[in-house]
């Protein structure tokens, strides 16, 4: 119970029992709350003074109780794909300044680390005394308010170290989330406009006024990549000696350039024979840490003891270590450029997009090659030009983050800020016209998403996604079908976004629904069947068996759509001998 006496233990099960629906997480949410608290009982005693009205008040009661509450209260809430950007320090140093930091994780994701608290959105709706709520990718009701949820206002670090927002591109797709899902405050690196101006309008797309829930402001808060500060801190002051790790990292396993199933022996073998003075670290992504290529790796090279596997959350301390990285087609070369100052290394399998989208780093700190033996050579030759590649990716690092101050420097200025609602100089104001308000009607939201399809803004299950999800709804409410115009808009561009990025069916699916829909509506006409078509043979081209296994799940029950499915499936080897 870390330092809970026993008898706490004990009155907590017997509390909890007198509420209905207690799932696990509240029992560890209380146990945590206690355990941090300098006086267990006192909180006990006086959380439960009073019965309340639910078990959700309850715990927003203990939560409350184990904090000064006349500091600001900042919730922090962990992303195992993105700690990174956060880290330890930066909760030390909101400590530090006087703010009354909540560590927070949603207690139906992924595990977090043990200082942080499992809630969720009945919970935080108890909790008024939350000022500011950071993290990534945070959701809309926690972002936007809704569903009878207030807004918090909400600082939302982009997750990525090599995106720039960019306030005077068009085709700019952050533009879109910034409005519809992000909070009123987003950090990220700019691309510094050349008229220097920090105001701009979203005028490129239109968006329902009911997704933006009355918002008509964000704001950008410019900093270089708290990931990458780190990072450099680190490995700038480790002696070469001691950045002797050659870190491979592939991208997610459904990717068509994805490596290791076929060149994972021959890559690891390789390094591990040909350079015997260093170590190789295998980094999967969180989503492939059981893949059975992965486990085999582990196996077979783990008793050379010059192989490991890192499977941390915050992978800072790892790529500081690394003097080069290996991955097919993963941006974290980029990161990992930026970031050491030491080279990564591109091999996408069978060719095809190669993960470097900074042009500025191509042939100077990221490098593509095409063959297992080109890879190798490649290692050797970097590893002997380390020195003269570092300046190189030195020089592009300060060209890309002139005019940003760093995370260190400006983050607890921004916070505090926020806190008091203040608009701090530093920052680029972004707002949307009246024009480019849509109704909140299925006119405007066909208006809407034609905007969005024609930016080209559809890249992965960030864009857009709120606003065809909510179409459908609207569509199935009325019993209308969707225009067929829109469903082949929707077919080619999501089909084409499905078949090169980090998709999974939440992408395709959008237009496979809504062809579905017109199925159901007696609208099945020949220009759906080939949107529909399109979005099949999308699919059975990846050959991705759990994003066929869904498509087969929602296609099921509609003999003339199975028949199309079939087809598609046939064309590429995936039909299963008993059949669909």
């Amino acid at each position: 119970m870390n330092g809970v006496e026993t008898v706490i233990e004990e009155d907590v099960r017997q509390l909890l029992s007198e509420y209905k629906s207690c799932s696990s997480s509240v029992y560890t949410l209380v146990v945590r709350c206690l355990s941090r608290s300098t006086d267990a009982r006192s909180l006990f005693d006086s959380v439960n003074s009073d019965r309340a009205a639910d078990v959700n008040e309850l715990c927003a009661r203990f939560l409350a109780g184990m904090l000064d509450l006349s500091k600001p209260v900042v919730a922090v809430v962990y992303h195992r794909h993105s700690w990174s950007q956060i880290g330890e320090e930066s909760l030390r140093s909101m400590r530090l300044a006087g703010i009354e930091v909540l560590p927070i994780f949603w207690a139906d994701g992924p595990k977090a680390p043990a200082s942080f608290i499992p809630v969720n959105k009945a919970i935080l709706k108890h909790c008024g005394f939350i000022q500011l709520c950071v993290g990534t990718n945070l959701p809309r009701w926690l972002s936007l308010g809704e569903d009878g949820f207030p807004e918090i206002p909400v600082l939302n670090i982009d997750r990525t170290a090599r995106t720039f927002f960019d306030p005077e591109n068009s085709s700019q797709r952050h533009k879109l989330p910034l409005m519809v899902k992000w909070g009123k405050y987003v950090v990220s690196p700019v691309k510094i406009p050349e008229t220097r101006s920090r105001k701009f309008e979203l005028t490129e797309i239109k968006i329902p006024e009911d997704l933006l829930r009355g918002r008509k402001v964000c704001y950008v808060l410019p900093l270089v990549p708290n990931k990458l500060t780190r990072m450099r801190r680190l490995s700038k002051s480790r002696p070469d000696r001691d950045r002797n790790v050659i870190l491979v990292c592939p991208s997610i396993s459904n990717l068509p350039q994805y490596f290791l199933k076929e060149n994972g022996r021959e890559i690891v073998e390789g390094l591990i024979q040909r350079f015997p003075d260093h170590t190789v670290v295998l980094r999967p992504r969180p989503e492939d840490r059981t893949n059975r290529e992965i486990e085999e790796l582990q196996s077979r090279y783990s008793c050379t003891g010059r192989f490991s596997l890192d499977l941390s959350d915050d992978y800072v301390e790892t790529y500081s270590r690394g003097c080069v990285l290996i991955t097919d087609r993963s941006s974290t070369g980029q990161t990992f450029a930026l970031g050491t100052g030491r080279p990564s290394i591109s091999y996408p399998f069978g060719g095809g997009f190669d993960g470097i989208g900074i042009e500025a780093l191509r042939d100077v700190g990221c490098f593509r090659v095409n063959s297992v033996e080109e890879l190798l050579a490649a290692v050797e030759r970097l590893l002997v030009e380390a020195a003269g590649v570092e300046e190189m990716i030195d020089g592009v690092f300060s060209s890309l983050y002139s005019g940003h101050r760093s995370f260190d420097d400006a983050f607890l200025e921004y916070t505090f800020a926020a806190l008091r609602n203040d608009v701090h100089g530093d920052w680029y104001e972004i707002t949307i016209p009246p024009e480019n308000i849509a109704p909140s009607t299925l006119l405007g939201y066909e208006e809407s998403i034609e905007s969005v399809l024609s930016a080209g803004w559809v890249n992965s299950d960030i864009y857009a996604l709120d606003i065809a999800g909510r179409y459908l709804d609207m569509l199935k409410t009325q019993n209308r079908p969707a225009p067929e115009w829109l469903l082949e808009k929707m077919a080619r561009i999501y089909s084409d976004a499905f078949s090169r990025d980090h998709s999974t069916f939440s992408v395709i699916g959008r237009p496979i629904k809504l062809a579905l829909h017109n199925y159901e509506c007696g609208f099945w006409t020949e220009r759906v069947k080939a949107a529909f078509g399109v979005c099949c043979e999308a699919v059975a081209r990846r050959g991705y068996a759990p994003v066929v296994d869904e498509l087969r799940a929602v296609a099921a029950g509609r003999p003339h759509a199975m028949q199309i499915l079939s087809d598609q499936l046939g064309r590429y080897g995936l039909i299963e001998e008993e059949g669909l």
